[in-house]
């Protein structure tokens, strides 16, 4: 398990070391049916199904860096970037959200023609998919099942477990 004992990310690297331009990046999101969001600045994946409040209104985030700075997707003297995060917040979501994210990597993965990274090691949606399940596990032994209102307050107040 992580170390943040809420569980609030699971997040998934693309990196090569390659330089690759913004715009390639736009339309590979675009045909994955990321939306940017009302600025421009970034991308995500809308949720389909009913939200409530406390819950987060995306499924998957995108982050990108340039050189450990982040980068984004409408601002002037950005042009390029070398890393991608993917990230899907764990407790603000029901769990089986969770297959929309390991598909969305893995589309990712394949038009980009760069292995995805998870903990330091190789993506395998199999395993991503167990460790999201055990932190699920986890929140609703301690608090509650992801993407209840309840969880949501406790990370928000931060209240110990």
């Amino acid at each position: 398990m992580s170390g943040d004992k809420w569980h609030q990310c699971v997040s998934v690297k693309f990196s090569d070391g390659e330089v690759r331009s913004i715009k390639m990046i736009k339309e590979i999101l675009h045909k994955c049916e990321f939306i940017p969001s009302g600025d421009g600045e970034t991308y995500t994946i809308p949720r389909k199904e009913h939200i409530e409040d406390w819950q987060t209104e995306s499924i998957v985030y995108v982050s990108l860096l340039r050189k450990g700075e982040e980068v984004y997707f409408n601002h002037e003297g950005y042009s390029d970037w070398d890393v991608l995060n993917l990230e899907y917040l764990l407790p603000w979501l029901p769990i089986e959200n969770i297959t929309t994210f390991l598909e969305t990597v893995e589309y990712v993965s394949k038009h980009l023609g760069i292995s995805a990274e998870f903990n330091g090691g190789s993506f395998v949606a199999s395993e991503v998919k167990n460790y999201a399940l055990e932190c699920a596990r986890e929140l609703t032994e301690r608090m509650e099942a992801p993407g209840g209102e309840f969880l949501a307050q406790a990370i928000e107040m931060d209240l110990p477990v």
